[in-house]
């Protein structure tokens, strides 16, 4: 029987934004894995071609990615349209047609680029985390939706709001992060500017509950935070002495030693600034820079070489974005919680989602190709079954756990990762100020007094209708700044 996912003492999460596992991996067939096959052909009538075209998925996709439709009523068609993936095309000539502000050229060009996928040494950290850790190459998003469903599948094994792309408001769920601070153990979530879990009001009431508690506790005030400024990661990772957290399960060969807490969830920048673009992978930002993000993370964890043989780093996409992956997903577990509609024309919860990129890193994991159907809450049944949690819903109660990834013994692994160069920073478009509005001022709205005068993020003890109330001015604020930081 393989022990050797016991050993492993700390779970590290990063959830980057909207790409396919063939967008994405698709060069992995090299190595083994399900990337793109050959002979998929697409023949088109539409107008928009010459007559007698044929659409192939092909190599050199954009590092700069222009963008799919990816709300749920479109990844129904997708992900349950037909077979050889017509439903994607539909979307995808649909999406181009309602594209009036640019030229036939560049909406025949959108429409092949959402075909298209990476080559090998296009995403430079992610060629060398596969050539010595795993590729998961069925990997489903837990739900046919859109970013905020399926990152609360993550923390709380099913989405409140069903598919609907909406707030978890209700609050009362409980979640990874509260099972953790009932059980004794430290949890750290790790943001860089407004956060997609802020919009969970149950997200948001653990993370107060962990605070009190640590406060009630002792602890000191520079670490009674359990969310923390990305720019903190490295600094905190690096730290050693006693820790600073609440007696609770011992980890490690003595306990209270390591200040890596059991578990770490890590969001990605989401806004861009004047000087940072977003590095969350999302489309019209630039890939490098969420390469450099990976490449961080992977550094600071793998400089203590005693600590990163007992961590577990999971990298992985909330949903597909849509973009082309010719697997269809399966059906799934119902969670047993939530809301049970269906998106228009669209699927329930007990389907999973588009297939994403996963990869799961660490020296006990065994290099190559992991098969086993897996989804979100996979990370939940792991964390589960190693720290003695009881399962969040049926949902993760049936995943799989990840265990059989693991190998008995620790194998070498890279002391560092090459970072790509930094890529200019990608400017405004008329699209990027859409979406990224959009985005972000839901987070700001539903915002917990983030990034503060030290440039700490915390929460505090409000009620949530005070808390968005004081949040609708900072998010005026935010924008009026966004405008003035991209025409500078």
């Amino acid at each position: 029987m393989n022990t050797g996912w016991q050993n492993i003492d700390h779970v590290v999460v990063l959830v980057q934004e909207n790409l396919s596992f063939d967008r994405v991996f698709g060069w992995t067939r090299e190595v083994g894995a399900d990337g793109v096959p050959d002979g998929i052909e697409f023949p088109v009538t539409d107008p928009l071609f010459p007559a007698g075209t044929v659409l192939r998925p092909e190599p050199g996709a954009a590092l700069i990615p222009p963008g799919a439709a990816h709300m749920p009523w479109d990844m129904a068609k997708q992900l349950h349209g037909g077979p050889n993936g017509r439903g994607f095309l539909e979307t995808i000539f649909q999406r181009a047609e309602k594209e009036k502000h640019i030229t036939d050229d560049q909406r025949r060009e959108h429409i092949r680029e959402a075909l298209r996928y990476h080559r090998r040494d296009d995403l430079p950290v992610y060629r060398d985390l596969v050539d010595h850790f795993a590729v998961a190459d069925r990997w489903f998003s837990p739900i046919a939706s859109a970013t905020w469903p399926n990152r609360y599948f993550l923390h709380m094994g099913t989405s409140p709001t069903g598919a609907d792309p909406l707030p978890e408001l209700s609050g009362g769920w409980p979640s990874i992060f509260s099972r953790l601070t009932a059980a004794g153990l430290p949890w750290r979530i790790y943001v860089d500017g407004p956060a997609t879990l802020i919009t969970s009001r149950s997200v948001v009431h653990a993370a107060a509950h962990a605070r009190r508690l640590a406060r009630a506790a002792g602890v000191p005030p520079d670490d009674v935070d359990p969310v923390r400024s990305f720019d903190r990661f490295v600094c905190d990772v690096s730290r050693t002495g006693a820790s600073a957290w609440p007696a609770g399960v011992p980890l490690g060969a003595a306990a209270g030693v390591d200040r890596l807490p059991a578990y770490t969830f890590i969001e990605p920048r989401h806004w861009p600034t004047k000087d940072l673009s977003p590095n969350n992978d999302h489309h019209h930002t630039h890939l490098h820079d969420g390469q450099r993000l990976i490449g961080t993370i992977y550094n600071a964890l793998a400089a203590d070489p005693e600590r990163w043989a007992r961590t577990l780093l999971v990298v992985t996409y909330d949903e597909h974005g849509g973009y082309w992956d010719h697997v269809a997903p399966p059906p799934a577990p119902h969670p047993g919680t939530g809301r049970h509609g269906s998106p228009p024309g669209g699927t329930a919860m007990d389907w999973y989602g588009g297939r994403v990129p996963a990869l799961l890193i660490s020296p006990l994991i065994r290099p190559g190709v992991y098969s086993h159907v897996c989804d979100h809450t996979s990370i939940l049944a792991f964390v589960e079954r190693r720290f003695g949690l009881e399962p969040l819903t049926e949902r993760d109660a049936a995943a799989d756990d990840l265990t059989a990834a693991f190998a008995e013994d620790v194998h070498e692994t890279p002391e560092r990762l090459a970072l790509p160069a930094a890529p200019p920073r990608v400017p405004v478009t008329a699209d990027l100020d859409r979406d990224v509005t959009a985005l972000g001022l839901g987070l700001y709205k539903l915002l917990a007094r983030m990034c503060d005068a030290n440039g700490e993020s915390e929460l505090i003890d409000l009620d949530f209708d005070t808390l968005t109330a004081r949040c609708e001015a900072r998010a005026a604020a935010a924008l009026d700044s966004l405008q003035r930081d991209t025409q500078a």
